[in-house]
């Protein structure tokens, strides 16, 4: 007979003079021992190392999926989806605000030479304020700046795209944890995306329209 909680040999005892264990129920009749066969008590290890291993490998899933995930929502950049052999179609950070200002107009003329035109004119928020509004216009895009400081850019050159996923990279953005997204199938925003906001107009695998944002009075 063996023990049937450490699988040792033992005698006709009432307890295991190993692990202490009982080893009658009640009384020495044999009926009621609580002895088990060699066999049996192996079966018995082995269920059970095979639950802690089961047990084991789950958590390692577990928790490698809880640190996926995390990683994810922290850095969503570095899991985007875009298309193969996608070009940025306009670099919307080459005027990105740096040390709390932005590219100035004449900053701007030096890279772009004179533009075809200006247009002066007021640009009004809620509570009936009003901000001056400079913009310059080269063929199909503006770049509007108040306090000499560029605001938006607004492009009229139509882009294919084959995904939404492919919106923010084709300007050279990103999605990061604090980027939020409105998408009404028809217009495209996302804030926070390493510009204040992008604004597009979409269609049919088209981009009609974009309005590229580096400052608070346009942002709203």
């Amino acid at each position: 007979m063996f023990c049937k909680k450490c699988g040792k040999d033992i005698k006709d005892s009432q307890f295991c003079p190993f692990c202490g264990a009982e080893a009658y129920k009640t009384n020495n009749n044999v009926n009621n021992m609580n002895v088990m066969s060699r066999q049996d008590v192996i079966n018995s290890q082995v269920k059970k190392k095979k639950s802690r291993v089961g047990l084991f490998i789950c958590l390692v899933i577990i928790g490698a999926l809880c640190f996926g995930i995390s990683q994810i929502i922290q850095n969503p950049e570095k899991y985007q989806n875009q298309s193969e052999n996608l070009s940025i179609v306009f670099d919307a950070l080459k005027y990105e605000v740096k040390n709390g200002k932005n590219i100035t107009e004449q900053e701007l003329i030096s890279q772009l030479g004179e533009p075809d035109s200006i247009e002066e004119w007021n640009f009004e928020v809620a509570g009936g304020k009003y901000y001056p509004i400079r913009t310059l216009y080269y063929g199909t895009s503006e770049y509007s700046f108040n306090n000499d400081n560029l605001q938006r850019i607004t492009l009229y050159d139509k882009f294919s795209y084959e995904s939404k996923d492919d919106f923010l990279p084709m300007f050279n953005l990103k999605k990061y944890a604090n980027t939020n997204i409105n998408d009404t199938n028809y217009y495209y925003r996302a804030y926070n995306c390493g510009v204040h906001d992008i604004w597009l107009e979409y269609s049919d695998g088209l981009i009609t329209m974009t309005k590229i944002t580096y400052g608070e009075i346009f942002g709203s």
